[in-house]
């Protein structure tokens, strides 16, 4: 019997016998239901429980969320704040950018003038205004680059030009052109960006056109090449002449000339006319090549033989400082050489002269190699070498890459004999460089020609 029930009875029944007749099963089925009402109890108490559990749990998990949910409130406001900070900064530099850019565009004597893929003009600074001789008014930034192509002649090439600009995304020279009785140099770079396009390459967004003045170097050019090649021709009549005289001289009244002092002088005098002969044909060759008007004839011919006659020609020099001057036989037969015989002579003079005025002890040793394509031919020294701080000097007009360009270390000269033989080589379509150099141990230059295939010794 439940105890509940139980409890109830003998508050109100002195034993159990006492109940009346037939309620014992009415007794038990009332126990019975206590029962079960307990288990109800409990069933249900133990829901709430759990239930009570499970809403402290989603209370507490709803209130972490909500503490993370006002930190990120939080965080996202100062990255706004950040982000706001930096782009009024960005702003800012942009602004300060911009200014720089257009004053420098503004202050540039070169005319500029950018466009846009479609060659629409955004940009177009003062010079180029003035060079164009136009106004803001007749050549508005919302044009477009056929307004510029319009004042030359050659406008058609201008516009190829920077067509090839775009497609090649490289920077291309127009050329010179003439505008209003002025000469004005062209030049266009592509402006790339640095997203790549669904090809893979860089996009090209416009384009950078430059122009130049250049009347008056032009003109100063004209007058520097005129001024040289008169004074180099007015130079040189009367110094063949005292050469010649003095040579006829020194032939044949030689024995009237009893004082040793006297003699002296006149074989100076003789020295000193012949170097400035040779230094004014350096003047007229160097502006006939620079003018494009020395030409270079097209002929095969053995190197071999040419060089065993320069060497001859200097055999005098070399035995006077006892140096050594001297080719090596090649090791194969060696092909003919197409070229002007006579300007490769001199560039071999030249080579070969500045090998011997260079090298005090040993002397100088050509060999010539052959490749696929050309013959090459070394010109090895002894001597004191070429630092290599200066060697970036070799070939250049007027240098000399001595230890003291000023002085000119001492020895004698223009300047002029490697860059005139760097431009007669080219001419001939070779090439002459620097192979190597040590100081104390020598140098070697080299330089090659075309052969003529299936030619040889």
């Amino acid at each position: 019997m439940h105890i509940t029930l139980e409890r109830q009875i003998k508050k109100y029944f002195t034993t159990n016998n006492q109940f009346p007749p037939g309620w014992e099963a009415f007794i038990q089925a009332i126990s019975d239901t206590y029962t079960h009402f307990d288990e109800d109890r409990k069933l249900i108490e133990r829901s709430l429980e759990v239930s009570s559990q499970e809403l402290n749990e989603r209370y507490q998990k709803l209130s972490s969320s909500l503490t993370i949910e006002k930190e990120l409130q939080e965080k996202l406001r100062l990255e706004k704040e950040s982000v706001e900070k930096k782009v009024e900064q960005r702003t800012i530099d942009l602004n300060k950018e911009a200014a720089r850019l257009h004053a420098s565009l503004n202050s540039l004597n070169i005319g500029l003038i950018m466009t846009d893929v479609n060659f629409n003009i955004l940009i177009i600074n003062p010079s180029a205004y003035k060079i164009l001789s136009t106004t803001e008014n007749k050549l508005s930034e919302n044009s477009n680059i056929s307004q510029i192509i319009s004042f030359f002649s050659g406008g058609t090439k201008i516009l190829s030009k920077i067509g090839e600009c775009v497609v090649k995304k490289t920077p291309e020279a127009i050329g010179e052109f003439s505008l209003a009785s002025r000469t004005l140099y062209l030049s266009v770079a592509p402006i790339i960006t640095s997203e790549k396009a669904q090809s893979g390459e860089s996009n090209v967004i416009g384009t950078v056109i430059l122009i130049q003045d250049i009347t008056e170097k032009k003109a100063l050019e004209r007058s520097k090449d005129e001024f040289f090649s008169i004074a180099s021709h007015e130079l040189r009549t009367p110094l063949t002449a005292i050469r010649g005289n003095i040579a006829m001289i020194q032939t044949y009244y030689i024995d009237k000339l009893q004082d040793p002092e006297l003699r002296e002088m006149l074989s100076d005098v003789h020295k000193s006319s012949v170097r400035l002969i040779n230094i004014v044909n350096d003047f007229l060759d160097t502006s006939r090549l620079e003018m494009g008007r020395m030409e270079f004839k097209k002929e095969t011919f053995d190197i071999i033989p040419l060089i065993q006659e320069v060497i001859k020609e200097y055999l005098t020099t070399g035995s006077i400082k006892k140096l050594s001057i001297q080719l090596e036989e090649p090791h194969e037969k060696i092909p003919f050489v197409v070229g002007d015989k006579e300007r490769v002579k001199q560039v071999l003079i030249n080579l070969l002269g500045n090998a011997l005025k260079f090298t005090s002890v040993g002397g100088v040793t050509l060999h010539v190699e052959a490749n696929d394509k050309s013959v090459v031919i070394f010109v090895v020294d002894t001597g004191r070498g070429i630092p290599i701080e200066t060697q970036s000097l070799l070939f250049r007009k007027f240098q000399q890459a001595g230890s003291n360009l000023f002085t000119r270390d001492g020895v004698q000269g223009t300047g002029l004999g490697l860059y005139i033989s760097k431009m007669m080589i080219e001419g001939m379509h070779g090439k002459i460089w620097l192979a190597s150099s040590e100081i104390g141990k020598g140098t070697t230059f080299a330089f090659n020609l075309p052969k003529e295939e299936n030619a040889s010794v």
